[in-house]
């Protein structure tokens, strides 16, 4: 050991390099020097093969030899070298930069904080309603106003109407009660209030299916649902269908009845069937009006 490298270890200072010369890790190179075409320093050194970790092994056949390393576990490359200023002034580069993310991060979290409670102050009854509810889209959008700062102006408008919605649908279920026993099979007029769907496995066979979550409601407000790939209807329908009782729950705020093997018996009005009639009713009242106008 030289006395070079003896004052260098016992001064806590970067290992001796006979080159003068250390790899981007700070590891000393102690072999020849090269420069390339643009003089930047490299020297020759074995890393661990990336392609087989390290193991030497094809990783599909544990007998046969890495072909990136020729099974020695490492190649031998050309690595850039740098001189301990240069060392030095990478290090200072990285702790300024560090330094600036942890402000810039603790600038954009004061922002959000800032944002989010003139957001609050500024929708305090919007605020307090949402708060409260249990329903997933607004406790998404309560999260994304604490995670962000407020919410846009697309957000601003789908939470009210989200809240008054909720509302509605908790006055028309008010007296909403459990219909039937599980296993009754009953015949019921209902209207469908609301519908979606969702591809979850085929019960029986490989493959997905889209299965279809109808809510409706008979004319006294009782609310039904079914969950099923072989039922739904469109918003508005009005129908009389035949099902049996599964069970009951109260999972949207508001006990229901679970309906399975649905089939409609009758038709009695659809959303289009209405919308015709309310199309040609306006019509009529504009010609009556247009009659009945004096002349000129």
């Amino acid at each position: 050991m030289s006395d070079t490298e003896s004052i260098d270890e016992a001064d806590g200072a970067r290992p001796y390099s006979p080159s003068g010369m250390y790899f981007a890790d700070g590891t000393p190179h102690k072999g020849q020097v090269f420069e390339n075409e643009a003089g930047k320093a490299f020297g020759e050194t074995y890393e661990g093969c990336m392609r087989c970790n390290g193991s030497g092994r094809w990783s599909k056949n544990r007998r046969k030899a890495c072909i990136a390393c020729e099974g020695e576990g490492e190649k031998f490359i050309q690595a850039r070298l740098y001189t301990p200023a240069e060392l030095d002034a990478a290090d200072r580069r990285r702790k300024k930069a560090a330094e600036t993310r942890v402000t810039k991060q603790a600038e954009r979290e004061a922002n959000i904080i800032a944002k989010h409670q003139a957001f609050v102050e500024a929708n305090p009854d919007l605020w307090a309603r949402a708060l409260v509810s249990e329903d997933k889209f607004v406790q998404r959008l309560v999260i994304a106003s604490q995670t962000w700062g407020g919410l846009t102006d697309a957000q601003l408008k789908a939470l009210p109407e989200a809240l008054d919605r909720l509302a509605n649908e908790r006055a028309f279920y008010a007296n909403s009660v459990p219909v039937g026993t599980p296993g009754e099979r009953m015949d019921i007029v209902v209207t469908c209030r609301a519908k979606s769907s969702f591809l979850s496995k085929k019960f029986k066979g490989r493959g997905m299916q889209e299965v279809h979550l109808t809510s409706m409601a008979d004319d006294e407000g009782r609310a039904f649902v079914s969950i099923t790939s072989a039922f739904t209807l469109d918003v508005g329908d009005k129908v009389l269908l035949r099902g049996t009782v599964k069970g009951h729950d109260e999972r949207p705020g508001w006990p229901r009845t679970v309906l399975n093997r649905v089939a409609v018996l009758e038709v009695i009005s659809t959303l289009a069937s209405r919308q015709e009639a309310e199309a040609a009713e306006q019509v009529r009242e504009e010609e009556w009006d247009h009659a009945s106008a004096p002349s000129m």
